[in-house]
């Protein structure tokens, strides 16, 4: 936020009409929405200064009673002073071959999250290939949290989530990601390149487009980080 609070956010939805939304806290409910027709959202924050850029655009289509199906994975670390920031994980489940990676430190585990299309109500079962997985449910939420622990460094792991129950349904979905710290190019290797990237972001506090470089997510991009890399340089993703 620049040192001054955010003040609201606000969501614009363009399609067959334009709806922008504002408030001050999640979840903001965009309305009114075509059935069945494409929009593209974007959310932007406000503070005293004015406007901040928008982000990246994402689009929905919206249905009625629509049942419950996963919408995205991302792998989320709580980053000193600056809360939660996500990395968006590849859907595809992969055992072996190109998958994400998360390059960022798993000190007191990974949490992965599985983001769906609609509030789920209850428990499901989670099965990982990789430590000892426990599910959290989100209440009253979209979300459901994964938290692996006891996770080796370069390493793969492929989490399968199913029966994940709500008021349309239930769901589950599979997703393969690797971890390997220092990997901010998701190249499945920690390289030069790697390094430099880091040092290119030095003392430079992470937001949702650099969370990777802040490794041990203390908040700041800083030499830290750059030694855990260069600790790390050589080592291939297997």
């Amino acid at each position: 936020d620049g040192g001054s609070p955010i003040l609201d956010y606000t969501v614009t939805c363009i399609g067959p009409n334009t709806v922008m939304v504002t408030g001050t806290v999640s979840p903001l409910v965009v309305s009114p929405l075509t059935n069945t027709q494409l929009y593209s959202c974007s959310i932007t924050a406000r503070n005293a200064n004015g406007s901040g850029t928008a982000s990246a655009t994402t689009n929905v289509t919206p249905q009625s009673g629509a049942l419950l199906a996963l919408s995205s994975v991302v792998s989320r670390k709580v980053h000193t002073t600056v809360g939660p920031l996500d990395i968006p994980i590849d859907r595809n489940p992969i055992i072996t071959g190109p998958v994400t990676v998360e390059p960022r430190v798993g000190v007191s585990g990974h949490t992965i999250v599985f983001q769906f299309n609609n509030t789920v109500t209850g428990t499901g079962m989670v099965v990982t290939s990789a430590g000892n997985a426990t599910a959290t449910f989100v209440s009253n939420s979209n979300e459901v949290l994964v938290t692996l622990t006891n996770v080796l460094d370069n390493s793969r792991a492929t989490i399968t989530l199913t029966n994940v129950p709500s008021a349309n349904g239930s769901a589950g979905g599979s997703v393969s990601i690797g971890f390997l710290v220092g990997d901010v190019s998701n190249s499945r290797s920690v390289n030069a390149s790697d390094i430099a990237a880091i040092k290119a972001h030095l003392n430079q506090i992470p937001n949702t487009a650099t969370a990777r470089f802040d490794l041990n997510a203390s908040g700041t991009v800083n030499a830290t980080d750059v030694s855990a890399a260069k600790a790390r340089a050589g080592i291939v993703l297997p």
